[in-house]
């Protein structure tokens, strides 16, 4: 078997490898992430790159060790000269013609798939192949074999050079209306000015650290069922409900609202374009609001439309949106750090009994959950009276506290009795008809496993606690109660306090109850469970709470990478031109 063969066995899509530092000291590791394969190539990302590492690279490496296989070869000629004799880029350049430097991914390649192992000649890094005794291909003895390194399968975010900036709960949803220059009644985001200066601190503060960033959107950044304007020229048919209500979750009309949402928000959206054209990355995770992420065409959509708000200068916009965006449909995980989600898995009015298939039975439509009818046949119809009223959190509190004003509204009181009817024709499935959804969700969650390397029981463990969502598994009845008497702190502190002992993570961070919280999870304050706030704006009709309030407004969660891998809850303070620590009490 050749090298190549060898390689395309044991190399997938989405691994992550590191090349070993200077002195081959582990502490100086610098990953990179295999991108793709094919017969002919490997694609890398190593930062904002995008690298090729064509077949032949590595025959020619492997006919300079057939011929001498006591040769040691230097991994890397210096930059600023002519490749040297005796280095794999020497023969990397004879190979493909290109001046491209590549050793360095190259033997580490070949090192993961255990061909060759790294050696030092005084201070030069080099490969050397010990030729083994049961076949042709180099082993080393096992008095020199080194650990084999982790492949993350996709997680890119091991102890490497990325810090990390954590928002949740930003609800864009129309924007200001770029004909008129008016925000539609049921927006909730209105600080795209103050959120590109936010990105430009962090970018900054990239500069200062010489350390770029992995901004993590935990959910919510989208909210689609609050897109309710209506197309021109759709291109697709429309319903009578839909003409009143909003369009519905197939592909086409999707992709159809966040390109409004995007169109509105075009400032946010530029502001993330030069985030990410200058090494940065964005992880977007799925939320109740905008379960559509999870829809792989979708995120396609995003990837080609966020090529319009990249600077003008982009060299190649297809690389920084396929290499510094990435999508997550129920958590990101870095081992031994930090678990983030939405939160909305553990609310029975928001969940999804197959978040990562999330349709109804043989259709191409989401099956949502109870939350999402009431946003879409109610409350947006309160909002276009109220436009606030979503502002007030729990929204249970603003039904308790006006609900004879509501029953005053008849136009309230209409869409209040359609939504009650909505409710009422909702049916259960019959199991046969739910099968194909739980097979497809149980794959997608065995996939996730294996791309964050999780052992697969332990994420079991973590899916059985989500709570079944309540509008297709309890009475109506139910439904309401819950509704009216919900209270969320208790719930996620207690499901961080679980997330952590399986998995031994220093940090578990939720969003969804727009409620900013940190706390210990543990005596020895080794761990903590932190809620990430949101940015939309936030109301109390009690004064006490006001101040108490404001704190949990334009909050992020950062975390510096170095030895003690600090988090810290933040306020952006727009007046200043950066972060404060968000005040709680106890």
């Amino acid at each position: 078997m050749s090298w190549w063969d060898e390689i395309q066995e044991k190399i997938n899509s989405g691994d992550v490898l590191y090349t070993p530092g200077r002195g081959l000291q582990r502490t100086g590791k610098k990953p990179f992430r295999i991108i793709s394969k094919d017969l002919f190539k490997l694609i890398i990302t190593s930062g904002a790159s995008n690298i090729p590492l064509e077949k032949q690279c590595f025959d020619k490496i492997e006919e300079a060790f057939s011929g001498n296989p006591l040769l040691w070869l230097r991994v890397a000629s210096l930059h600023d000269r002519e490749a040297l004799e005796n280095s794999v880029d020497k023969l990397i350049r004879e190979a493909t013609g290109s001046q491209l430097a590549r050793g360095n991914y190259i033997c580490a390649i070949l090192e993961y798939c255990e061909l060759v192992r790294y050696s030092m000649s005084g201070n030069r890094k080099g490969i050397e192949w010990i030729q083994g005794s049961s076949n042709s291909k180099p082993r080393l003895p096992q008095s020199l074999e080194r650990k084999k390194q982790p492949s993350l399968k996709g997680n890119m975010a091991g102890k490497e050079e990325f810090n990390i900036a954590i928002v949740s709960d930003l609800h864009l949803s129309q924007g200001r209306n770029p004909r008129t220059r008016r925000y539609n009644l049921n927006e909730d985001f209105f600080f795209d000015g103050q959120f590109d200066r936010f990105l430009s601190y962090l970018e900054a503060e990239s500069e200062r650290r010489s350390r770029k960033w992995r901004l993590i959107i935990a959910g919510d950044m989208v909210d689609f069922l609050q897109i309710t304007r209506m197309p021109n020229d759709p291109g697709f048919s429309l319903t009578e409900r839909e003409k009143e209500y909003g369009l519905g979750t197939s592909l086409d009309k999707t992709v159809w609202k966040m390109k409004v949402m995007m169109d509105g928000h075009w400032m946010f959206f530029k502001a993330l374009g030069r985030f990410l054209s200058t090494g940065n990355r964005c992880i977007i995770i799925t939320g109740n609001h905008d379960i559509e992420w999870t829809v792989p065409e979708q995120q396609k959509a995003f990837r080609e439309e966020m090529k319009k708000y990249l600077p003008r200068d982009t060299s190649d916009g297809n690389e920084v949106v396929s290499s510094s965006v990435e999508f997550c449909p129920w958590f990101y995980y870095v081992p031994g750090l930090i678990w983030i989600e939405h939160g909305h898995q553990y609310d029975g009015m928001n969940s999804f009994d197959y978040l990562l298939a999330p349709y109804l039975p043989n259709s191409k439509e989401l099956m949502l959950p109870g939350g999402s009818f009431f946003v879409r046949y109610l409350f947006n119809k309160v909002e276009q009276k109220d436009p606030f009223a979503d502002n007030i959190k729990p929204t249970s509190a603003y039904v308790r506290k006006y609900w004879l004003k509501l029953l005053c509204s008849p136009k309230i009181m209409k869409h209040a009795c359609y939504f009650l009817e909505i409710l009422r024709k909702i049916q259960r499935f019959e199991p046969e008809q739910l099968e194909e959804l739980r097979q497809k969700n149980e794959e997608k969650i065995q996939a996730e496993a294996e791309r964050f390397g999780i052992d697969l029981s332990k994420l079991e463990a973590i899916r059985k606690r989500w709570v079944p969502c309540f509008i297709y598994n309890t009475s109506k009845l139910r439904n309401i109660k819950y509704f009216l008497t919900y209270e969320a702190g208790k719930t996620y502190r207690k499901m961080a306090s679980v997330i952590q002992k399986q998995l031994g993570v220093k940090y578990v961070v939720f969003g969804h109850t727009h409620d900013a919280d940190l706390l210990l999870l543990c005596s020895n304050g080794k761990a903590e469970y932190t809620n990430s706030g949101t940015w939309t704006k936030i109301f109390s009709s009690n004064p006490a709470e006001r101040l108490l309030r404001d704190e949990q407004e334009s909050v992020f969660v950062q975390i510096l990478r170095d030895e003690k891998d600090r988090l810290e809850l933040m306020k952006w303070r727009d007046d200043l031109g950066r972060g404060e620590r968000v005040n709680l009490f106890e």
